[in-house]
């Protein structure tokens, strides 16, 4: 029998009396996220357009190699732009889970993760990156 995981964050909504959304676009704002928080989801039928929860188009991406441009017709780009999509727009709750991952692990603050110094230090530095520091 598989051992069901309780889910912290619907526990955390009951708390609170606050949605997963305000919660999450909470979580953004606090680390210093700018950007759109409403949740981004990929439409089905453009691959490569990334919408907010309103129907706003986000962003648009494109495949980027030169295997893609030198065929723009081919399966593989079609493929390679939906990839590209898929990672932007993760984004914001890939940025949450990592500035969570980072504050649980920071040896800075619990030396027993002294071990992981090097992957904080580039989780910190992926975090930054993406807040325009």
């Amino acid at each position: 029998m598989k051992r069901q995981t309780p889910d912290f964050s619907k526990m955390e909504s009951m708390k609170t009396g606050k949605t997963r959304e305000e919660m999450h676009a909470e979580k953004l704002r606090a680390i210093g996220f700018g950007g759109t928080t409403e949740p981004w989801f990929v439409r089905q039928d453009t691959r490569n357009e990334i919408y907010a929860r309103d129907g706003l188009r986000v962003a648009e991406v494109w495949a980027a190699s030169r295997k893609a441009w030198a065929n723009l017709q081919s399966p593989d780009t079609a493929k390679e732009e939906e990839a590209n999509a898929l990672l932007v727009g993760a984004a914001p709750d890939l940025l949450v889970a990592l500035n969570t991952l980072v504050e649980i692990f920071d040896p800075d603050k619990q030396a027993i993760y002294s071990f992981a110094r090097k992957s904080i230090e580039a989780a910190k530095e992926a975090i930054n990156k993406a807040l325009g520091k």
